[in-house]
């Protein structure tokens, strides 16, 4: 047993916990990269929907604006 050979060791076991520690916090980090883009994902799609629900609604409005238009002209030639 020499000074060298036991740093070795030493050395060896200290690159072994550290390589484990951090493994596990790579592995953490692609956890959580994975659920946050799972997120913007969603986000994503809610956004489209919520767009496209938008959309919709506006144009039930025109819809209805022109609706009620038609129905004011209808009444006004009926007077006349």
């Amino acid at each position: 047993m020499t000074q060298a050979g036991l740093e070795d060791q030493l050395l060896g076991r200290l690159i072994l916990k550290e390589k484990n520690e951090l493994e596990s916090q790579r592995q953490h980090l692609l956890a959580e990269v994975g659920r946050r883009r799972a997120g913007e994902r969603r986000a994503a799609r809610g956004q489209s929907s919520g767009s496209a629900a938008l959309h919709q609604l506006h144009m039930m409005r025109c819809c209805t604006d022109q609706k009620l238009r038609l129905g004011s002209c209808r009444a006004s030639k009926a007077v006349l």
